[in-house]
């Protein structure tokens, strides 16, 4: 694995492990900006293009999201998509109302976000994964990784 990669990993665990619900969010909604980021340029995803190029969280997971339901990631795609909105209420901005989240619910959205880069990303390559030719399946460049 590469640097970036253990930092990703470890800032994500560490933060499960702290039970700080703010942390938590916080460290899962960068950790899906990552994954958004990378993943909409290697799946080929739909965005609508903005003056500078610069992109929010939902313009790339949109795409991203409407790829991955069509595979074995459904789930986890649908447990993110629960619980995204923890992102933005607590882990980007102070929210009173978002303090009473409850552990399990923070912990459940960083769950599902590690999972996912972890199904994305080649511990093996260091490559994410990104379509192939027939469009068939996706995987990483070592074929370590492949998703129906």
């Amino acid at each position: 694995m590469t640097q970036a990669t253990l930092s990703s990993e470890e800032s994500i665990s560490t933060a499960i492990d702290s039970g700080d619900i703010v942390r938590i969010c916080s460290e899962a909604g960068l950790l899906l900006e990552q994954i958004s980021n990378t993943l909409s340029v290697q799946l080929g995803t739909t965005i609508h293009r903005k003056r500078g190029d610069r992109y929010t969280l939902s313009d790339l997971w949109s795409g991203i999201s409407k790829t991955l339901r069509k595979t074995e990631l459904k789930e986890i795609i649908e447990s993110i998509e629960t619980h995204i909105h923890l992102r933005n209420l607590i882990g980007a901005h102070y929210n009173e109302w978002a303090l009473s989240l409850s552990l399990t619910e923070a912990k459940t959205f960083a769950e599902s976000v590690l999972f996912l880069f972890l199904s994305v990303k080649c511990e093996k390559c260091s490559g994410w994964i990104s379509s192939n030719l027939n469009q068939t399946f996706l995987s990483c460049k070592c074929g370590n990784i492949i998703i129906n």
